[in-house]
């Protein structure tokens, strides 16, 4: 992430494949999904739709076959994310939702508020000014003590709403 965060994403995607493969050769199943989902992210952020999507799904196949719930209530949030850039908002509802399910059965309050800003942002989007104010302060509620940063750039966000 170092180097995707440095906009370096040849160098990121290069550091993923050399982590895939000793992940595939030692087996190591829980650290091949989050590095499936690193690459994605690296896709994601070229704007490689196909090949985000391949990577994400690779990676959600692995935490579904291991009934993974901490990992997939953020599979389904990223995934969502990828479709909410690719403009399928219905997709991209579908996962939001999903993710905010599993966050709230297993009590994830950082992917839940996660999942409610991007269902805030994905009703913003459709227009949906009322619903997307509704999901925005539950993601406000969650950032105001774990994420002062997050918190206010939704409330920035809620007041660009009412205007």
């Amino acid at each position: 992430m170092v180097f995707a965060n440095k906009n370096d994403y040849t160098a990121a995607k290069e550091f993923y494949e050399k982590s895939l493969k000793i992940f595939q050769r030692l087996k190591l199943k829980n650290e091949l999904s989050d590095c499936y989902f690193n690459l994605g992210e690296i896709f994601l952020l070229e704007k490689q739709y196909q090949q985000a999507s391949d990577y994400y799904f690779k990676g959600l196949k692995i935490d579904q076959e291991q009934n993974n719930k901490v990992n997939l209530a953020s599979d389904y949030n990223m995934i969502g994310e990828l479709y909410l850039e690719m403009d399928d908002l219905e997709k991209a509802q579908s996962y939001f939702k999903l993710s905010v399910s599993l966050s709230e059965e297993i009590k994830s309050r950082p992917d839940l508020a996660d999942a409610n800003y991007n269902l805030g942002l994905l009703y913003k989007k459709m227009g949906k000014i009322n619903i997307s104010r509704e999901y925005l302060r539950k993601a406000q509620e969650f950032y105001r003590l774990a994420d002062p940063e997050k918190f206010q750039e939704v409330r920035q966000l809620l007041l660009e709403l009412d205007t």
